[in-house]
């Protein structure tokens, strides 16, 4: 899904919407071990190297910018979380941050129902099927 918005582009691999929340997913499918670091910095372990790569928290915060500027324009106001899911189940995450907002921002993909299901318990916030597809149909709206 690629977005335009004032010049600024965004390229999102999944935006699903609940009728709690709107979720923005940048996948990565690596085979490799993944460490994230208190800052939000994200290394790439293979064996004994540790490589750097473009961060996809970083890229997730470029897709922020975009997509909350569209619902803006579009006056849809929804809770939203910005994810990062490994795609891949040989790869693992180390955790080497206690900060839960980090913690929370990058995910295997098996762990990635539970975790809607969980934040979606603990809104209070509700919309109907209709408002769901408004707000698709709004977004769809954005794409050249």
């Amino acid at each position: 899904l690629v977005l335009y918005d004032n010049g600024r582009k965004a390229q999102i691999d999944v935006v699903a919407i609940t009728k709690k929340c709107i979720y923005v997913i940048e996948s990565k499918n690596i085979k490799s071990n993944l460490e994230v670091l208190d800052d939000g910095t994200i290394i790439r372990n293979y064996s004994k190297y540790k490589r750097g790569f473009k961060n996809p928290i970083t890229q997730n915060d470029e897709h922020k910018v975009v997509l909350n500027n569209i619902l803006k324009k579009e006056k849809i106001r929804m809770p939203k979380k910005y994810l990062v899911v490994l795609t891949n189940n040989e790869s693992y995450i180390t955790y080497k941050s206690n900060n839960k907002s980090i913690r929370e921002k990058v995910l295997r993909n098996d762990k990635l129902v539970s975790y809607i299901k969980k934040n979606n318990k603990n809104k209070i916030y509700f919309i109907k099927e209709e408002k769901i597809k408004r707000i698709s149909d709004s977004i769809l709206k954005y794409i050249k």
